[in-house]
């Protein structure tokens, strides 16, 4: 297992979630963890450094369709549709070399 040192952190409460980000580095690079906690229940999705511009890209025009989306009057929102797509860059493992 390769361990992970943490450069870096910050914290933001929602509701009765918190989501904790690091910069962590370990020997194949860094990257950076976003942690989800809802209760002492815990996840995490990891986002290479070098594809962290086009991770925020992708949360950027969600995020632009999401505010032009629905009536406006507190109802139910109808989204407009999304259309997936991948990175373009491949995502390496990071943190267990799966020994």
């Amino acid at each position: 297992m390769l361990w992970a040192v943490t450069l870096r952190s910050s914290r933001i409460s929602t509701e009765r979630k918190k989501f904790h980000f690091y910069l962590q580095e370990n020997d194949r690079g860094r990257f950076i963890r976003i942690t989800e906690d809802v209760n002492g229940r815990y996840s995490s999705i990891i986002v290479p450094l070098e594809a962290v511009d086009e991770f925020q890209q992708h949360l950027d025009e969600i995020m632009a369709q999401a505010a032009h989306g629905g009536n406006g009057n507190g109802s139910k929102q109808n989204f407009p549709k999304l259309e997936g797509r991948a990175l373009s860059r491949p995502i390496r493992q990071c943190g267990h070399d799966g020994a």
